[in-house]
């Protein structure tokens, strides 16, 4: 019994020094490194805005505004060639009229100018007359308005050789592709009468609209006793031709940079036997 007892004590103190002894080795060990790196800062939350959005007005869109763009060459060769759109005359009692319409890319030598059966050439407009000149008289009818790119008028100098002119110069080659343009300017409008034709300047302002390809027009005169002219036609590349519901035929072409310009002549149509004949030309620019 004794025996048994001194072995547990025994034990019992061998747990003991077991257990002092791996105290005294934990405390000796090295403390493990501290991190003392900044921590991360935390970004507050962002407040929600509950507020609308306040409307912003679209910007209006003008879409009569003309678009620029080449033309068609087809088209443009029919000035740039120095080809003569049309070659007409109009005939009454006494006059034997020429309708002069010489669309070019060339002419600065025949621009303001009409040629004579005799070969010789007058101007349209003389030199130094500025750039209108009205003139009746006993032996002669001079009316002219010229522009920078165009020239209309009526000249009766050496009769019976009498000329109704629309001339052009500078084609335009970068014509609108849509939006609108409006002309206005100045009309030699001419009627019949017992006597022949009686002309007479007028107003004209026109509308071309480029996206309907369309040009419309009115000559208009304070003169009393003056009967409005509406003339329209189809816009075609660089030129305009066609018809109006009235009879009246219509051909011209725009002139200068972006379409500055225009200028063109308007007859009865011959085979409307009309009883109100006209026959006119005019040239017009840009509002």
């Amino acid at each position: 019994m004794k025996k048994l007892l001194s072995i547990s004590i025994t034990m019992l103190t061998s747990l003991v020094i077991t257990a002092c002894g791996s105290g005294s080795s934990s405390s000796s060990s090295k403390p493990e490194s501290v991190n003392n790196s900044t921590p991360p800062e935390l970004t507050p939350p962002v407040a929600e805005n509950n507020a609308k959005p306040s409307e912003v007005t679209p910007p209006v869109v003008n879409d009569s505004q003309p678009k620029y763009g080449s033309i068609d060459k087809k088209i443009g060769n029919i000035y740039e060639k120095n080809y003569p759109m049309s070659s007409s005359e109009f005939h009454s009692k006494d006059e034997h009229i020429k309708i002069i319409d010489a669309w070019n890319d060339k002419s600065e030598a025949t621009f303001n100018f009409v040629r004579l059966e005799s070969g010789e050439f007058i101007p349209v407009l003389p030199e130094g007359m500025g750039s209108s000149i009205e003139i009746k008289s006993s032996n002669m009818t001079r009316l002219a308005q010229k522009y920078l790119y165009t020239v209309s008028g009526y000249v009766n100098e050496k009769s019976p050789e009498v000329f109704v002119v629309a001339q052009g110069r500078s084609p335009t080659k970068d014509m609108p592709v849509s939006g609108i343009i409006n002309y206005h300017g100045v009309a030699f409008h001419g009627t019949s009468v017992p006597n022949g034709i009686n002309f007479e300047r007028g107003d004209i302002s026109l509308v071309a609209n480029f996206d309907d390809k369309s040009i419309t027009g009115k000559i208009s005169s304070p003169q009393k006793g003056f009967a409005e002219v509406e003339i329209g036609a189809n816009i075609k590349g660089n030129y305009f031709e066609g018809k109006h519901s009235n009879g009246i035929n219509l051909t011209g072409g725009f002139f200068g940079p972006n379409a500055a310009e225009v200028t063109g002549r308007y007859l009865t149509d011959p085979n409307s036997h009309s009883e109100k004949a006209v026959i006119g030309v005019f040239n017009a620019k840009k509002k």
